[in-house]
């Protein structure tokens, strides 16, 4: 454990966790943290399975194998360390970009899948994204989700499936008494878009899939001058805009201010 001098000095980090029989010397988890987080999932192993047995459900990939080590048997491996916060999420996302595009089932991150709008591109994918025009409609949307669909893409899905499936959804943003509309990206370029019809429930994973129509609006596109706006695309998670059809955007998820409007630069 680290001391409080120590942390002092450690400030943000990125660290990985090890199997330390695995041949390969890959990390099976990476975070980042500050303190003593480091060694935080060891150590909450025995509450997880507390807690399954009182509910019986099922240990998470990641307290399970940690389970089969043996919690005093994990490797703990410090990446970098002294940064700031947002260079942490840089570090951490680039490394687990790099053992996911190298070995894509040796990880048990659940919300470490960052979906880094400047994660690992083969040329010919960052060729496209780079000569698609910013998106900036000429009518107005008052509400569109923007899904990051890479991960999905990558293990064989559809457009449509990857970008419909599966997504935790308030009631509210279900609501579907003003015309709504998903799009799917791959990085920040789009693959499809789509007028949402219905919300369907996908109870085993407490979320939610949406039913909709492929349209041709923001055809060849990249979105970008988006997702640049809000560290939350890049901590992995969805979000939801609105165009004025003027030149502005403004955040509805994604961004604490929901009320400003933000050019579409």
């Amino acid at each position: 454990m680290f001391d409080t001098a120590a942390q002092q000095q450690l400030k943000s980090y990125v660290y990985g966790l090890f199997d330390p029989r695995s041949p390969h010397n890959i990390p099976f988890y990476i975070g980042k943290g500050t303190g003593n987080r480091v060694f935080s999932h060891a150590q909450g192993v025995a509450k997880e399975i507390q807690s399954i047995e009182s509910e019986e459900g099922a240990l998470s990939a990641k307290a399970a194998l940690i389970a089969e080590i043996g919690a005093g048997n994990v490797r703990h491996v410090i990446f970098r360390q002294g940064l700031s916060e947002d260079d942490a999420f840089t570090v951490e996302a680039s490394l687990i970009d790099l053992v996911n595009f190298i070995y894509p089932e040796a990880l048990t991150n659940i919300q470490g899948r960052h979906h880094h709008v400047q994660g690992i591109r083969r040329t010919e994918e960052l060729l496209a994204e780079l000569n698609a025009k910013p998106v900036n409609p000429t009518q107005a949307y008052q509400r569109v989700f923007i899904f990051p669909i890479q991960n999905a893409l990558r293990e064989g899905r559809s457009v449509y499936d990857a970008t419909r499936y599966a997504w935790k959804v308030s009631d509210d943003f279900r609501n579907l008494s003003q015309p709504t509309f998903a799009v799917g990206l791959d990085g920040g370029l789009l693959k499809g878009a789509y007028r949402i019809q219905k919300w369907e429930e996908v109870s085993e994973l407490s979320k939610h899939q949406f039913e909709g129509d492929e349209i041709s609006d923001f055809a060849n596109t990249n979105w970008r001058n988006i997702l640049n706006q809000t560290g939350y695309w890049q901590r992995g998670n969805y979000l939801v805009v609105e165009f004025d059809g003027k030149g502005q955007f403004r955040f509805l998820r994604g961004s604490q201010d929901k009320t400003a409007w933000l050019a579409l630069q």
